[in-house]
């Protein structure tokens, strides 16, 4: 039996299968339900509205954060709203394959956990001098900001700059957009949505804000350049920041050694885990995208698991001829990690629909795990409300993040990276 297969994708009003082996609400007795709502001091006809769904066989374990919420008469942007579904998904993620925050599970630092705190507290309140914010954006409607990778850069560095000023923390998302990443991501620490009731009051063009893009007339090579040179006190006349960035200015962060003793105290002491430690607190995977990834982790069973992310379109000095290099570095790192035969998974991320054919019909094609689906760039033009071509975006990447080595193109070389997480 070969592992390239195909793995069907589940229709965006269907509902997910229960998880075996998991703790899921569904299974829950109702007075367990009741004791668990307490905790949370869930309103009575909140708890009501669960009993009853409970009662009536509607499962509420498989419904997103809005499907959740909607069906319990709530508001979506409540705190009682997110804090059930957190709950709620706390229960899921007890399956042992389900993506939950492995790496933080044992490794929450206290400057975190204290931000986590003071974020909540705050999040519902307006910018003042007293709450200033940082807002991640992508800037206006219909630009293209990158692709997820490069987001997910420009997201991390304005949140670690957020945390090392004081700021509470959210992402700008548009409006209509079934690709929106809520819809796919959601975090147990920080809820960095913008709360309905500012989005209208906010602007980055207000009196009190202050507007950094890495466009015209600042490149990013400037943008670089002005993290690694200014002070935190810069910062103190304006209560809001937007900040459009895709790529890692943390590391520029870094290097400014007028935030030295800010770094310190958050003890922030190397780059990579310091990513790391961002990425997982502000994303974990829920709903649709959780299912599929945790499918695919059946299917590794444990295995050690090698990751080819091979961009054929967007990367021109490659062509199909180059595919034996990929597979020639990925058998060196079983060589070096004594991985025998059968012990192995690839998994294959691709622009490319000839390199999956090319693959399929290889030798290795027994080794192989794909995701299939169309093959977009999150920066397309057409990409918006795709949602398809967005769960397969973001889960080859959750599950690039979950391989033991990762092998891609550089300028030079094919290297192997190791992760974190």
């Amino acid at each position: 039996m070969t592992l390239f297969r195909t793995i069907t994708l589940i229709a965006i009003s269907s509902v997910a299968i229960a998880l075996p082996g998991s703790f899921m609400l569904d299974e829950m007795e109702p007075t367990d339900i009741a004791f668990a709502l307490q905790r949370l001091n869930m309103s009575s006809n909140t708890m009501e509205a669960v009993l009853q769904n409970q009662v009536d066989g509607k499962f509420l374990s498989t419904l997103d954060l809005y499907g959740l919420c909607n069906e319990l008469v709530m508001d979506v942007d409540s705190d009682a709203c997110f804090e059930l579904y957190a709950w709620k998904e706390t229960l899921r993620s007890q399956h042992p394959m389900h993506p939950r925050m492995s790496f933080l599970e044992t490794h929450i630092p206290r400057w975190l956990d204290a931000y986590s705190a003071t974020h909540r507290r705050r999040r519902n309140r307006l910018p003042s001098e007293d709450n200033k914010v940082l807002i991640w954006t992508c800037g206006p409607s219909g630009f293209s900001c990158s692709g997820w990778g490069n987001r997910v850069l420009g997201i991390v560095s304005a949140f670690m700059l957020a945390v090392l000023t004081d700021r509470v923390f959210y992402i700008h998302l548009e409006e209509e957009d079934t690709t929106r990443i809520d819809n796919f991501f959601l975090s147990d620490l920080i809820d960095w949505r913008i709360p309905k009731h500012m989005s209208s009051s906010i602007s980055p063009y207000g009196n009190d804000s202050d507007y950094i893009a890495n466009f015209f007339p600042i490149t990013g090579q400037e943008l670089s350049q002005q993290f690694r040179q200014f002070a935190p006190a810069e910062l103190e006349n304006s209560n809001t920041i937007w900040l459009r960035a895709s790529h890692g200015l943390f590391t520029d962060l870094w290097q400014n050694v007028k935030f030295e003793e800010k770094l310190a105290d958050f003890s922030f002491c190397d780059v990579d885990l310091t990513y790391s430690i961002l990425s997982s607190a502000l994303f974990r995977p829920h709903g649709a995208l959780a299912d599929e990834i945790v499918k695919l982790k059946a299917m590794v069973n444990d295995r050690y698991l090698i990751g080819l992310q091979i961009r054929f379109i967007e990367e021109s000095r490659l062509n199909i001829s180059h595919l034996t290099r990929f597979f020639d570095v990925a058998e060196q790192i079983e060589r070096k990690e004594g991985i025998t035969q059968g012990q192995s998974v690839w998994f294959l991320a691709t622009d490319s629909e000839q390199v999956v054919n090319v693959v399929a019909q290889s030798k290795y094609s027994d080794k192989i795990l794909h995701y299939p689906g169309p093959v977009k760039h999150l920066a397309d033009a057409d990409f918006m409300n795709n949602y398809r071509e967005a769960l397969k975006v973001f889960l080859d990447w959750w599950m690039l993040k979950e391989c033991d080595a990762v092998v891609r193109f550089s300028t030079a070389h094919l290297w192997a990276q190791r992760h974190l997480l």
